[in-house]
């Protein structure tokens, strides 16, 4: 792999949103910042609204999935043939997950006792923007 400086990074966030989406497709209840926003454990939760958390956090999991697996896919084809669009594609996907989840997590925190994952979406925005910024260096010298 001659584009490591791209490559890794891009790999390293797509691989990780793919694991934030395993976690919230296998999981049997919410999380536990869930608990704190709806001030309630989650055997205290009717069933219904269990259902209902369980099947957003599946609907979620399945586009943060969809997105690592996209991203993984696009990064490897860059890899082969350096086409400049497909870093471009990667980084508006990221920006699109991380901004839309950066506004979930600061609402969620702002309007209730929740403590969510807004440094991880930071990081996942920043190691895309790594591997953004180095792909496309590398299609600039190789292209």
């Amino acid at each position: 792999m001659k584009n490591k400086a791209g490559s890794i990074p891009t790999y390293i966030g797509g691989i990780g949103v793919v694991l934030f989406g395993l976690v919230y497709a296998i999981k049997p209840s919410f999380m536990p910042y869930h608990a704190a926003a709806v001030e309630m454990p989650w055997e205290d939760v009717p069933y219904n609204f269990q259902r209902l958390f369980l099947t957003y956090m599946k609907a979620a999991a399945s586009g943060w999935i969809a997105l690592g697996v996209f991203v993984l896919y696009l990064q490897n084809k860059f890899n082969q043939n350096k086409e400049v669009w497909i870093p471009h594609i990667c980084l508006t996907c990221a920006v699109i997950f991380a901004t839309l989840g950066i506004y979930s997590a600061v609402s969620l925190n702002m309007t209730t006792p929740a403590n969510p994952p807004i440094i991880p979406m930071f990081v996942f925005l920043t190691i895309f923007l790594v591997g953004f910024y180095f792909n496309l260096k590398y299609s600039k010298n190789h292209g």
